[in-house]
């Protein structure tokens, strides 16, 4: 089970790098362009060439989890992830804002802690316990509302 698992997370990683390039790639070069006249111009056409890049990413944030929970195939996977937040996107941006608040807020935190010191090792141990917390909140709020999501319509057997 785990190998087919990892082997699907690879490939859901391949398959967003490459529509990733893809999708920036025209941006990139005309932003290139753009820059010989008005850096700007570039750095605008740059920002805006991203933004589907972001939404990308956004949209297919619970693929992984539904690859490593439901056993879904990639695609599926990234279906069900669009779903989930098209229905629960405000909840879903909300649990993303605090994690990346805590996230970075107890990184600053923790980098406080003068390096050789015992509190370097309580905030190595403090950091590791966090993060995992986030992770995991992540899957809780997935399996819950993974459970409201419609169920898809049989695929045609050929």
């Amino acid at each position: 089970e785990w190998p087919r698992a990892l082997f699907k997370l690879i490939a859901l990683v391949f398959l967003v790098l490459t529509m990733g390039v893809m999708a920036s790639f025209p941006f990139f070069c005309l932003s290139m362009f753009a820059a010989l006249f008005s850096i700007n111009l570039a750095t605008l056409i740059w920002f805006v060439g991203a933004m589907p890049l972001m939404a990308q990413i956004l949209y297919g944030f619970f693929a992984p989890h539904g690859v490593l929970l439901q056993a879904r195939p990639v695609l599926a996977a990234w279906r069900e992830s669009l779903g989930l937040m098209r229905q629960h996107l405000a909840p879903a941006l909300g649990l993303l804002l605090v994690i990346y608040l805590v996230g970075n807020g107890l990184t600053v935190l923790w980098q406080i802690a003068d390096d050789g010191s015992w509190l370097t090792l309580v905030s190595i141990v403090g950091h590791g316990f966090v993060s995992t917390a986030l992770a995991a909140a992540t899957f809780i709020f997935y399996r819950d509302r993974y459970a409201t999501l419609p169920e898809p319509p049989p695929s045609p057997q050929t």
